[in-house]
């Protein structure tokens, strides 16, 4: 909901808009030379992914009579739930086209800020620790049903702009505008429909705000003390602890849907119990939920999440 603030209660302002976009402007649409990292980014991945129906042909059903069955029983459904949907998704054909390859993949796409030195000497390895994340994360399975973790995690991938001249020390507001020109350059609706068209009649705005998937709702930022964080991030022998050792670590995310308020002091309002949050477009994906943020936001608007910290433990 909004609101302007209240008297002795003042709404804190956004910085606003960044200058730089007026002197050196993003075109609506930009090509990336796009990296990607991960098992997803396998050039047969098409030839090697197994349907969840193959999956379950070879399941034999679990015996959850132990102590832990509920937890146990419940990890392994959420497991075999989120492989469905990224089939699903993936079947999804956004242009209408006579033909049709599915997406077999999922993940998210990461901005890099930073191009020192030692930023590039540790940016594989800090990408490589998120995509251990997720790795580690599906093998917490039971036995029988290690084939579908293994099968959602061969799925993955993360995709990198990296790009000196456009995005070093890129504020937010350029971020944003480059993911949004980036994603337009994928024409991801039937030519029938023009996205500016129903941009100006539903918000009155020219915005560059194309449509797009799941996978382009935020983007990552990777600026140096980030990039030098997670490449020398230790994992724990055993994976069940890494939700502690994680718990404190996050990534930056910047929302692409997101713009400004038309008025000064007029901000999105969000009550999280009794603490009041502004969404400014930019929050911190906590990074022992970085699977989870990917399956919320099949129900879950980006802003509607903030703050994650917050939201995830709810």
């Amino acid at each position: 909901m909004t609101g302007r603030g209240r008297a002795g209660n003042p709404v804190p302002k956004l910085p606003r808009p960044d200058a730089t976009l007026d002197i050196r402007p993003v075109p609506r649409e930009r090509h990336f030379d796009v990296r990607s990292v991960g098992p997803g980014a396998s050039p047969d991945i098409h030839q090697t992914v197994r349907s969840a129906k193959e999956l379950e042909e070879d399941l034999v059903v679990p015996d959850y009579s132990g102590k832990n069955r509920y937890w146990d029983e419940t990890r392994d459904q959420a497991v075999r739930e989120f492989l469905d949907r990224v089939i699903s998704d993936g079947r999804v054909d956004y242009r209408n086209q006579e033909e049709f390859t599915p997406e077999v993949t999922w993940g998210f796409c990461i901005l890099v800020t930073s191009y020192s030195e030692e930023a590039q000497r540790n940016l594989d390895s800090a990408v490589s620790m998120l995509v251990k994340i997720v790795d580690r994360h599906f093998r917490d399975t039971s036995p029988e049903f290690a084939a579908f973790g293994q099968e959602v995690f061969k799925r993955f991938k993360l995709e990198l702009f990296e790009n000196k001249e456009l995005l070093e020390d890129a504020s937010d507001d350029r971020v944003r505008e480059e993911f949004n020109a980036y994603v337009r350059s994928l024409h991801l609706w039937d030519d029938d429909y023009d996205p500016d068209a129903d941009r100006a009649r539903h918000y009155r705005d020219n915005l560059n705000r194309p449509p797009g998937n799941d996978s382009h709702r935020f983007c990552i930022v990777l600026d140096e003390a980030k990039i030098k964080e997670l490449a020398a991030f230790k994992f724990p022998i055993n994976p069940k602890e890494d939700d502690r050792a994680l718990r404190k670590m996050s990534v930056k995310i910047v929302c692409r849907s997101w713009n400004y308020p038309d008025e000064p002091n007029c901000e999105t309002l969000y009550i999280d119990g009794s603490t009041r949050k502004f969404f400014s477009g930019i929050d911190q994906l906590p990074l022992n939920r970085f699977v989870e943020v990917y399956e919320r936001l099949s129900h879950w608007h980006v802003d509607d999440m903030f703050p994650m910290f917050k939201f995830l433990e709810m």
